[in-house]
């Protein structure tokens, strides 16, 4: 019994509420919500001059006399094998990035307008098939490139210039095939998804014109067929932390983003990309929510916008959801700091009129709750970690109240982590215990077993209005009950006496910062 107890007093002193500082991003372009009907390709025959996604809006011109079209499509098609103009929708990986569905192809060219000017970070490319085989084995039209020697200093690129206010601003190249080398094994033709850099052009841009040169040229203009697919635009090449999040849009009036008032399909957050499916039709959601929604008072469908530790934001999962990672070249490992939502905590506790009450009437029922976080490279399934945020299967039997820290290791294949909740309590139509757990950060490194933590006394202990610590310059300030529930968290305190006249009675776990370092006493009220 000692052991259990000193177990929780230890998880509740390490379980950190997270004061966030990176605000999620909503303008990225995945195109995944961009309607395309049975022909899996839109190529702007609705006469509407384009679309909009990701708060960016594709220009598409199309001609209804000779059904042609130029700018930005949007398609679906996975045919890495024809080389003709009659497969101009498809590109040479036979997916989008990350393995998604939908993904953009530039023709001759394209035209991006931003809702608002916007330093854009880059996007990823590739070639579409037609082009790729063209290149690589020239057409009737076109030569192979480098010639019958292979010697021909042959090269194929896409132009991205900037615009503001009119006036262009900057240019960036990247070159899609390149023959150019002494060395003829170095040359290539670009077959897999790469990231372009466009955080060199400074200045806010307010449009992108996309065009295309290559050294194939004839009489009529270029022979290359000038076409790009593109994915992701806007995304993020680089891992980072989300140990800080913020997300000053959410208020008091507006806890929760679901993506009803947005339908880009998801938000960037430093690298992550977190994939959210919102269904106008039935009003419903899946994949990925953020919430500054602490109050856990709340019960059954009502709650499901905040985590069982009253943090102050969350993203909230689900059913199944995704996070598409950037290129990431080097093995690192992942901290992912997990709770249970609380309308999951509250069905698993005490039962409601779907699910059952985890353990049953005597307590001796083996149920569980697990996470199932899945790694892929590409589409290969490469690792799974699980996770039980509810374990009646060994004893004592647990449903998690406090943060859980799972560790996972990403090598520089990895592209994408799903997560997956397993629950023993099923029925006709699936998994009875609502699909959701709430995540809080994602760190390279574990800052709970970092932190040095020292025990500290208060006084009066029993108190009735207030505490005083021996701690000067305190920074915040957690308290939590012996569940693990958060009841107060401060930041900017004035001095080391804390008010706690309006705590129930009860017996508290008291949390401290101060100069990096972090302090913990229990007191009695």
């Amino acid at each position: 019994m000692y052991k259990s107890n000193l177990f929780l007093l230890i998880s509740m002193v390490t379980s950190i509420v997270t004061v966030f500082a990176q605000e999620p991003r909503f303008n990225i372009s995945t195109f995944e919500s961009v309607k395309l009907y049975s022909k899996g390709y839109y190529n702007g025959d609705d006469s509407k001059g384009g679309f909009e996604n990701g708060h960016f809006f594709y220009r598409t011109l199309y001609n209804s006399s000779w059904k042609s079209w130029s700018g930005i499509a949007v398609s679906n098609h996975s045919d890495t094998l024809t080389n003709s103009y009659t497969n101009e929708y498809s590109n040479i990986c036979g997916t989008g990035n990350f393995n998604s569905k939908n993904f953009a192809i530039c023709f001759n060219l394209g035209t991006i307008i931003c809702q608002k000017p916007t330093i854009i970070s880059g996007l990823y490319v590739t070639n579409t098939t037609y082009t790729y085989h063209t290149i690589k084995n020239g057409s009737a039209y076109s030569k192979k490139f480098g010639g019958k020697t292979g010697n021909d200093t042959d090269w194929y690129r896409a132009k991205f210039v900037s615009y503001r206010n009119g006036n262009r601003a900057d240019s960036v190249y990247f070159y899609l095939a390149d023959f150019r080398f002494a060395d003829n094994s170095k040359d290539y033709i670009i077959k897999n998804w790469v990231w372009v850099d466009l955080s060199g052009i400074k200045t806010p841009t307010d449009s992108l014109i996309i065009s295309f040169e290559s050294t194939d040229n004839g009489v009529y203009g270029m022979n290359t067929p000038a076409y790009m697919a593109f994915d992701n635009f806007n995304n993020s090449s680089n891992i980072i932390d989300i140990y800080n999040i913020k997300a000053s849009f959410l208020n008091d009036s507006n806890k929760i983003w679901n993506g009803k008032t947005d339908t880009s399909g998801g938000f960037d957050i430093n690298g992550f990309y977190f994939v959210n499916n919102y269904n106008t039709s039935w009003n419903s959601w899946s994949g990925w929510a953020i919430s500054i929604d602490n109050d856990t008072s709340k019960k059954d469908y009502n709650a499901q916008y905040s985590s069982i530790t009253a943090s102050q934001l969350n993203l909230i999962s689900y059913g199944r959801s995704v996070i598409n990672l950037p290129s990431n070249k080097t093995q690192s490992t992942m901290y992912f700091y997990l709770s249970n939502n609380t309308y999951t905590y509250k069905s698993m506790k005490y039962g409601d009129a779907f699910c059952k009450k985890f353990g049953g009437k005597n307590g001796d029922e083996k149920d569980f709750l697990k996470l199932n976080i899945i790694k892929y490279s590409d589409d290969e399934n490469t690792d799974t970690s699980v996770v039980y945020l509810a374990d009646f299967i060994n004893k004592p039997s647990n449903i998690a109240s406090s943060n859980i820290i799972c560790k996972v290791t990403l090598n520089e294949n990895t592209s994408r982590i799903e997560f997956q909740l397993e629950s023993s309590d099923n029925g006709i139509y699936g998994m009875n215990t609502p699909a959701f757990f709430c995540l809080s950060a994602i760190s390279k490194t574990n800052k709970l077993a970092s932190e040095k933590i020292h025990k500290i006394k208060v006084f009066p202990n029993p108190a009735v209005d207030y505490i005083i610590t021996e701690i000067s310059n305190v920074e915040s300030y957690e308290i939590a009950d012996i569940t693990g529930a958060n009841f107060t968290f401060e930041t900017m305190i004035d001095s080391n006496k804390i008010d706690i006249s309006k705590l129930p009675g009860g017996v508290y776990i008291l949390k401290l910062k101060s100069v990096n370092n972090y302090y913990y006493t229990r007191f009695v009220k």
